[in-house]
């Protein structure tokens, strides 16, 4: 399964299985997370696959260190978060994603 990214390529999630010793098959208890487009210029799309639902905290810092965007939502499954970035000024940002599975910074650029 996937999503349509907007620019006409697709996001697929993928689930990693395992085998314990006693051959016992699953899937581990990770999460997938994909933030598009990188540079971006009005939205920045969070694609992501959890197991659960869980609550997703994002927030974006500006290079000060300044805090310019939070929010907090609820995410289940293969889904994703659209954020409108469309009045911050062009720049280098952090975008920090934390949830039961989720902890992750990532770089984003808007135009």
């Amino acid at each position: 399964t996937g999503f349509e990214s907007g620019d006409g390529k697709f996001v697929f999630s993928k689930k990693l299985l395992f085998q314990d010793p006693n051959g016992v098959t699953g899937i581990e208890n990770n999460a997938f997370v994909n933030v598009f487009p990188n540079p971006a210029n009005n939205i920045i799309n969070i694609a992501f696959d959890v197991q659960s639902t869980e609550t997703l905290s994002l927030s974006l810092y500006d290079l000060s260190g300044k805090q310019v965007l939070n929010k907090q939502t609820a995410i289940s499954g293969f889904d994703k978060e659209t954020v409108d970035v469309s009045t911050l000024p062009s720049g280098i940002y952090f975008l920090n994603l934390r949830s039961e599975s989720i902890q992750q910074t990532q770089k984003i650029i808007i135009k």
